[in-house]
């Protein structure tokens, strides 16, 4: 049966979809040899900090440019016995992530985690740096299609019921907010500050969407007596953003990261007003179940195949904990404490994701003799699990983490101690699913041509499909004509001449 004797009557559908096109983990090595400003006799340790909000990411054709900066502090002991601290001038980074197909009009998420670092004192006035850094790339795209819900009774169609996550709109937006922060002790220089935006309720309402966030931050900095302090603290953030069209049977993805810090300080030096950019990627979603055309018979189609994400579900957990350790001298002050959890391991199974966790805690404190010392409490890997029924192993998810409410318990002789936290942990799930469609249908229409064949040579983009219905003839035809030079019809070459049947 030809196409021409068939009623062929499309139904279709305009939609946007929101296009994996790829997804790379890379990990760098980075090394740097630097002069200190005082001879030590070891370091007993160096905090490494990835300021996320100074990483710079850019789409370009077929790579993604990554580049950031770390910042350290080493702690050491003089060749005199004395504990002092040196703020390292930043270790820049820049990396290309080479992704076949991607374009500056895409999107790109990128997370920076610092997997390993050594520092290791070469002779007493210098050190030798090596840091491992694990990049986290995923690149999307929007791509407009046509959904074809049927093609005509005559057409022998195959329909299946397929999940569409329709991109109603989509909206980049840098939103500026400030807060006050207050300090126990007056600061003189602001050493480096750490933030990041963790989702609470993300709603869609007519024609804007509300984002409620915390705003998590740590700020280091130094007294007027030249200590190193820090604060932290979590700000709630809250705003509205104009989407026109959308209403409440949708829902709302977005991507919040801090991208500028700066403290204005106050004049009393006890306070500083905290001046942030957040960078928001927001997508508005529609998501339906429809039955849609996915093969046929006897006419040709176009059929595309899409990798989309689906936010399977999210979860937050909060884990307690407790660890002692020993001190070699009395303590007379303890000065602060960083405090960091690490994600050794994470792996999704049925029903949960496990964890493995480190809890590590570096103590800052003073003894009788009113000199400083410090101390790392580094606790053993644990598991943890955070239960979500539905989500499968060929799932993944993406985790945020944070510590709070950190508690100091000293025993009676100042010779030990109990340290007490809370890690936060945020988990969302996410599935990349492979949809297959048609998108395009081929219906012939009477042409008049000047000649029974035409001589055409392939242009960029093109596919036999395409060929045949711009000539308004059969994909068959042009193969049948062509049978010397196309050895596998999904191939066809930049330049290739082609014949085209026409009578």
């Amino acid at each position: 049966m030809e196409q021409e004797n068939l009623n062929v009557e499309v139904i279709n559908e305009p939609v946007c979809l929101n296009q994996v096109i790829g997804e790379e983990i890379n990990q760098i090595s980075l090394t740097e040899e630097i002069n200190l400003s005082k001879k030590l006799d070891k370091v007993v340790e160096v905090e490494v900090f990835v300021p996320q909000h100074k990483i710079e990411v850019n789409v370009l054709d077929d790579k993604v440019s990554v580049e950031g900066k770390l910042t350290r502090i080493v702690y050491g002991i003089t060749l005199g016995g004395d504990l002092v601290e040196e703020v390292l001038p930043e270790m820049q980074f820049s990396h290309f992530i080479h992704m076949q197909g991607v374009q500056p009009k895409d999107s790109a998420l990128v997370n920076v985690t610092l997997e390993d670092y050594d520092g290791k004192l070469n002779g007493s006035e210098t050190l030798q740096e090596e840091a491992k850094l694990e990049l986290f790339v995923k690149v999307t795209t929007t791509k407009k299609v046509d959904i074809f819900k049927d093609i005509g009774k005559d057409i022998n169609q195959t329909k299946d019921l397929t999940r569409i996550q329709n991109l109603i709109d989509q909206k980049e937006v840098e939103i500026p907010t400030e807060f006050d922060v207050e300090f126990d002790t007056e600061v003189s220089q602001f050493i480096e500050t750490e933030a990041e935006v963790i989702p609470k309720n993300l709603r869609v309402a007519d024609n804007n969407g509300e984002i409620e966030a915390d705003i998590i931050y740590r700020i280091l900095y130094r007294t007027e007596d030249g200590k190193l302090k820090e604060t932290k603290g979590k700000e709630v953030f809250s705003k509205k953003v104009d989407l026109t069209g959308v209403d409440t049977s949708m829902e709302m993805w977005a991507d919040l990261k801090v991208k500028h810090v700066e403290q204005q300080l106050k004049d009393s030096k006890l306070a500083a007003t905290q001046i942030l950019t957040v960078y928001c990627n927001l997508k508005i979603i529609e998501t339906s179940q429809m039955e849609l055309v996915t093969h046929a018979e006897n006419v040709d189609t176009y059929n595309d195949r899409y990798t989309v994400e689906n936010i399977v579900c999210e979860e937050e957990e909060s884990i307690n904990s407790q660890q002692s350790t020993e001190f070699s001298t009395e303590v007379a002050e303890i000065e602060r404490i960083s405090s960091v959890c690490k994600i050794i391991e994470n792996k999704v199974l049925e029903d949960k994701v496990a964890l493995n966790l480190n809890l590590t805690h570096i103590v800052h404190y003073k003894d009788e003799d009113d000199k400083q010392r410090i101390i790392k409490v580094a606790g053993e890997n644990f598991t943890h699990f955070i239960y979500m029924a539905g989500i499968t192993e060929d799932m993944k998810a993406l985790l945020q983490t944070d510590i709070s409410d950190v508690k100091v318990e000293m025993t009676p002789d100042s010779m030990a101690a109990t340290i007490s936290c809370q890690a936060n942990l945020k988990a969302k799930v996410l599935q990349n699913e492979l949809v297959e469609l048609v998108t395009d249908v081929n219906v012939l229409k009477d042409q008049t041509h000047d000649a029974s064949v035409i001589i055409y040579s392939v242009q960029k983009g093109d596919t036999i499909f395409k060929i045949a219905k711009r000539f308004g003839v059969r994909q068959k035809e042009i193969i049948g004509a062509n049978k010397e030079n196309i050895k596998d019809p999904n191939q066809i070459n930049l330049g290739q001449k082609l014949i085209i049947p026409c009578s």
